[in-house]
């Protein structure tokens, strides 16, 4: 499309693993440059130093490795979170072209659409359309799918962090290289922002440049949508998430808990250590005892742990909700 303009453009990532199109209609070339970019959920933005564009596939913002690490003290206003529902969608209807349409809704977990009064973490109905040109009607389900995990993040959002380089000089190389669709990490911030590392998707920035000062600011998204699963690597969770025995609560100190789930978890030593979160505390799982079927049909088994490895120190009471502390997500 750019050649046939001439427009000046280029592809990060392997085209061959983005989303197949369907046919092309006659449309400006931004029209179309839009429904690409909307079909294969990669990011589009202009070249730096050059007149031109860029398009970022989607599967180059895969599992990627920091391309900036910042701690919070490196940082200057705006850097502070925002709870508030601007990217929420739990109720997803993607459109193709002449063709059918498949709707993904979140009915039940973080960010669904029931009323919060009746489901504490149910936000209500948040519903939108995309227009969409896959090559089939079968990849439809899937984009859909795609759209409502980026519409249910439930994390806090960073719009905007600012690298202050006067105070940290050394990061000026490698923060005037981060660029569209890079991660970014955040480590080190109060336990009342975030106990654990913040990971971003840079989506823009901003350089400021004054008589003795200088700061770039990154417009970011949360980047955990793109930490997708890895055949024969990944881990996973349950169908259902754990609660913790009837034997009673957790102590803050205790390092042998009892959980019980719907499946047998792994117990064999060469798939530990990982960690799970349980109610904001990080642990480290070293091992799982034999499991024992209940009359119930779940099964109860002895987790050995490390307490408190995000600095959350807390006891947890009977049917505290455990899960892994980075969930993998399928891919598109």
């Amino acid at each position: 499309l750019c050649a046939e303009n001439g427009v000046d453009g280029r592809v990060i990532g392997d085209p061959a693993t983005s989303m197949p199109m369907g046919p092309q209609t006659p449309d400006t070339l931004s029209n179309l440059l839009a429904e690409i970019v909307r079909t294969d959920g990669g990011l589009l933005f202009d070249m730096r130093g050059s007149v031109g564009l860029i398009y970022r596939t989607r599967t180059s913002l895969y599992n990627q490795d920091p391309a900036l690490e910042v701690d919070w003290e490196q940082l200057s206003p705006p850097s502070l979170p925002v709870l508030d529902d601007k990217n929420t969608r739990n109720d997803v209807t993607v459109r193709r072209r002449n063709g059918s349409s498949a709707r993904a809704v979140r009915e039940t977990g973080p960010l669904n659409v029931q009323d919060p009064a009746a489901d504490p973490q149910g936000v209500g109905r948040y519903d939108t359309q995309v227009d969409v040109n896959p090559a089939s009607d079968a990849l439809l389900p899937d984009l859909a799918g795609w759209y409502l995990a980026l519409g249910t993040v439930d994390e806090q959002r960073f719009p905007a962090v600012t690298v202050d380089l006067d105070r940290s000089p050394e990061l000026a190389a490698a923060a005037a290289a981060v660029d569209v669709g890079d991660l970014i990490v955040v480590n080190d911030l109060p336990a009342d922002v975030s106990p654990d590392p913040v990971r971003l998707i840079v989506l823009g920035s901003e350089e400021t440049i004054g008589s003795h000062r200088r700061t770039i600011t990154f417009n970011c998204a949360p980047a955990s949508v793109y930490d997708v699963a890895v055949y024969d690597e990944s881990r996973y969770a349950s169908k259902r998430t754990y609660r913790h025995s009837s034997s009673g609560p957790i102590t803050t100190t205790q390092t042998g808990i009892t959980f019980r789930s719907d499946v047998p978890w792994v117990t064999d030593p060469d798939q530990f250590p990982f960690d799970i979160m349980v109610s904001g505390e990080r642990m480290t799982v070293t091992a799982i005892g034999t499991a024992v079927q209940e009359s119930d049909g779940e099964f109860r088994q002895l987790w050995t742990v490390i307490r408190s490895v995000n600095g959350v120190v807390k006891s947890h009471p009977v049917g505290v909700t455990v899960q892994l502390a980075e969930p993998p997500r399928y891919a598109l």
